[in-house]
């Protein structure tokens, strides 16, 4: 129905362009002077042939809103023919899948559309074992896409891998896409891996566009698939962690081993330039940066915290608190979030009280904090601004509710610590010099990731 709806608006536009184009032809031979005697023939031609066209379009509207009407009029879809659904079935199902409907509504999805906007009936549809499977086929739908998208024009390079793994319930996976000049990414593949070893990535990594070779070479030469890809990759796109790196220097050497297999010529070409074919540019994750420097500041609170107190029990440890081995200050930060933040402790939390002690008592209109869960590149920054921000108004009201529960009673006790308010007004600095504007220039899409180096 869609498609013969967009057919019918084609001709339509296609038939008011030919009456325009033959009204303007037929005015100007009209006023054409006699010396332009070829030009008239010609445009006698033109108006001969627009009549021609006009008539032919006015024939396929016809034909097309005929077969609209007989659309309507059907009382039922066809949707099997031949012993198996038809084409555009399968192309709904798939689509429908892809935007998340689930495999037991697919049916009752694609009925509903028809019978309330159509006002037709379907015919027989696939039920949900069909609707899993089809799961599948999507799949190898979109490995044969890739394929022919990397095979096609793998000889031209430039080519970037972005790598990445994580571990879930015990289980380690790991992904890898794989990006174009033109800044496309193309997603290869995610699977469980035995462990995360870099060994183990390349071995993922080789499974995985094995696998997409194969959709186009039949099992043939999966192998020359494989090294045709990977010859094509001269980037890779990682975070910092040590294993990314000794994965990069593994899939270095295996680049270099099968480059005399796919270029032609290998053995004629200088020493300089297979060095140039075999060279590999490693790009770092920025936030990572930002991540790590989180890391090295907590480090370094707690060997402040150790200079100050020693082993001496201070704050809400000594009054029956407990600490997870972080600093005073990180835990400041964290039990204040877990407090007064929106998503934060739905049993002992207050978050709602704080937000109208603070509209009602203070210029503030809201709580400039964000939660720790989903959130991991500049959160201690962030909120520690936000801590030394509200601090005044955060020792008001914990002096008032710190009886209610033992995490109020303990954020009171560390409010009183100095040293804590301190930390927090360090890492808030370093949020406000350092990590932010850091955040906002590598997502900053004007500038090249080779020009970061000089920042």
């Amino acid at each position: 129905m869609k498609k013969i709806n967009k057919k019918l608006s084609q001709a339509l536009i296609a038939k008011e362009r030919a009456q325009k184009m033959k009204s303007y032809y037929k005015k100007h031979y009209l006023s054409a002077d006699s010396h332009f005697s070829e030009q008239k023939r010609n445009q006698n031609s033109k108006i001969k042939d627009l009549k021609e066209m006009i008539r032919s379009l006015e024939n396929e509207v016809t034909s097309l809103e005929d077969e609209i009407k007989g659309f309507l009029s059907e009382e039922e879809v066809k949707t099997f023919q031949n012993g198996k659904y038809t084409d555009e079935v399968r192309a709904v199902y798939e689509d429908l899948l892809c935007w998340g409907v689930g495999t037991e509504n697919v049916q009752k999805v694609v009925r509903t559309v028809l019978a309330k906007l159509a006002g037709v009936e379907c015919g027989r549809l696939p039920k949900e074992t069909f609707s899993r499977y089809m799961f599948l086929e999507a799949r190898r739908l979109a490995q044969i896409h890739v394929a022919e998208n990397l095979l096609s024009n793998w000889e031209s390079g430039g080519k970037t891998l972005y790598s990445d793994g994580t571990s879930k319930y015990g289980h380690h996976y790991g992904t890898c896409d794989i990006g174009d000049r033109d800044g496309n990414i193309i997603v290869t593949g995610m699977r469980e891996m035995s462990g995360g070893e870099a060994e183990t990535y390349l071995e993922n990594l080789k499974q995985i566009l094995s696998d997409i070779s194969e959709c186009v070479t039949y099992n043939d030469n999966s192998e020359a698939g494989l090294q045709k890809i990977v010859a094509s990759i001269k980037n890779t796109m990682s975070n910092r962690h040590i294993v990314q790196k000794a994965f990069n220097s593994l899939l270095k050497n295996y680049r270099q081993e099968i480059l005399p297999n796919v270029i032609k010529g290998w053995d004629e070409l200088n020493k300089n330039e297979k060095s140039k074919l075999s060279r590999m540019n490693d790009f770092f994750c920025g936030l990572h940066y930002v991540v790590g420097l989180a890391d090295q500041a907590e480090a370094a609170l707690k060997v402040w915290d150790h200079i100050l107190y020693g082993e001496q029990s201070v704050s809400s440890i000594a009054h029956g608190g407990y600490s997870k081995g972080e600093s005073g200050t990180l835990r400041l930060i964290r039990t204040v979030c877990k407090s007064v933040q929106e998503k934060g402790c739905e049993k002992s939390g207050r978050p709602v009280q704080f937000l109208t002690f603070l509209q009602a008592e203070t210029p503030f209109r809201s709580v400039q904090l964000s939660p720790f869960k989903g959130n991991r590149f500049n959160i201690i920054f962030h909120n520690a601004a936000g801590v030394f921000f509200l601090f005044d108004a955060l020792r008001v009201f914990f002096e008032r509710s710190k009886e209610e529960n033992k995490l109020l009673k303990a954020v009171f006790y560390d409010l009183q610590v100095s040293s804590f308010l301190a930390g927090c007004r360090a890492l808030g600095l370093i949020n406000k010099l350092v990590s932010s504007p850091l955040w906002r220039v590598l997502e900053f899409k004007d500038e090249h990731v080779v020009d970061m180096s000089y920042r």
